[in-house]
């Protein structure tokens, strides 16, 4: 596991999955199908649990202020800080090990709790698991 450190927010805009885990892919094939390329875009997933439901969004970052709207989406913002993060290879042949990968960082005592679960895809064979730590420290 390694510590990645976020200087500022992220600003990103999202397409919901109907439903996890089936609709994921779908909701990433939805979101890039409204951008003109892949080229240069960083994307994200991001996995949350809110009243017992998964909530998963599909998410690039905005290139320019303004651009969520133009394609008609949501804005979500990823909170600056340091998270906890552990990377996987070759990830498309292996997506039961994110959910492990996961299972990890969500045991660690320095893990915000209420942190969603962040997919950062840093290129289509490497995937950065990652959860925000708690900016102060705990007793656990």
């Amino acid at each position: 596991m390694k510590i990645i450190s976020m200087p500022t927010e992220i600003v990103l805009f999202y397409i919901q999955a109907e439903s996890f885990p089936k609709g994921v892919k779908d909701a990433f094939l939805k979101l890039e199908s409204l951008l003109p390329t892949r080229r240069g875009r960083k994307f994200y997933g991001i996995y949350e649990e809110q009243d017992g439901q998964v909530i998963y969004r599909a998410a690039v970052e905005e290139l320019y202020p303004g651009e969520a709207e133009k394609y008609n989406c949501k804005y979500y913002f990823l909170k600056p800080g340091d998270y906890l993060s552990i990377t996987l290879s070759n990830w498309e042949k292996h997506l039961e090990k994110i959910e492990v990968a996961f299972d990890r960082l969500a045991e660690s005592p320095t893990v915000d709790p209420q942190s969603p679960s962040v997919e950062f895809y840093k290129s289509s064979k490497e995937l950065i698991c990652m959860m925000r730590l708690n900016a102060e420290p705990t007793d656990k």
